[in-house]
């Protein structure tokens, strides 16, 4: 009977060392999402966005301090300053200002926008757009950006306030946004910051842990119980 109850206690620990082994393998990474933003070309252009009943006719073209009020330019003004002190530093190689300027994007994106995502690539900007008519999403021409982009878009208010504008849809070269008022806009690419993508979930890290511990159990029960079972017939 003691040597069936052994087979038995074994039996477990070989059957609950393969579960854990299955549930270790099976923890899946979270998906990133997709949310809003992207870049305008820096030449002044005229875009339509096409809707079913009229047309949005937007002016565009890359902003200055002169077209900001006092508010907005103690808003804009670092991030101005910051760019044309890259473009003019002969220092540095051309390499070296792109990553200068992705990482005050990224500044821009964090700290002024208070988003969390992390900067992606060269498409960025800040434009002023010109409109009569804000019924319908506005097509901002976005030189580099791609069908399926994650984009943001922001609107810095007269009152000096960013609001984050909806982006109802991305398309090859053009983002459409659904804005209440316009200019300035900043607009740029991003990847959406997800730590759950590279941790296993909480749930499943605690249930492996579990039957680690019944596993180390259930051994070290059969282990003791082997030594009792030899000297008892010695």
């Amino acid at each position: 009977m003691k040597k069936k109850l052994a087979a038995v206690v074994l039996s477990m620990v070989l059957c609950l060392g393969a579960s854990v082994t299955t549930l270790a393998a099976g923890s899946p990474s979270a998906n990133n999402s997709s949310t809003t933003t992207s870049q305008t070309t820096t030449t002044t252009t005229t875009t339509t966005t096409p809707t079913t009943s009229t047309e949005v006719k937007v002016e565009q073209k890359a902003i200055t301090q002169d077209v900001l009020n006092d508010v907005q330019k103690e808003k804009l003004g670092g991030y101005f300053t910051d760019m044309t002190a890259i473009d003019n530093d002969t220092t540095l190689t051309a390499e070296q200002k792109v990553e200068k300027k992705a990482a005050t994007v990224q500044t821009m994106i964090n700290s002024v926008l208070g988003l969390n995502y992390s900067y992606k690539s060269g498409v960025y900007g800040t434009y002023e757009l010109t409109a009569t008519d804000l019924s319908n999403p506005i097509a901002i021409s976005v030189a580099g950006i791609k069908a399926g982009d994650t984009v943001v878009v922001a609107h810095l208010t007269s009152a000096g306030v960013w609001e984050n504008v909806p982006v109802t849809n991305v398309a090859d070269g053009v983002v459409y946004a659904k804005f209440t008022s316009l200019s300035p806009v900043f607009v740029a690419s991003v990847a959406e910051t997800n730590a759950a993508a590279t941790s296993p979930k909480t749930a499943d890290a605690g249930m492996n842990m579990a039957m680690i511990l019944v596993v180390v159990i259930a051994a070290t029960g059969a282990v003791v119980y082997a030594r009792r079972r030899m000297n008892y017939t010695k």
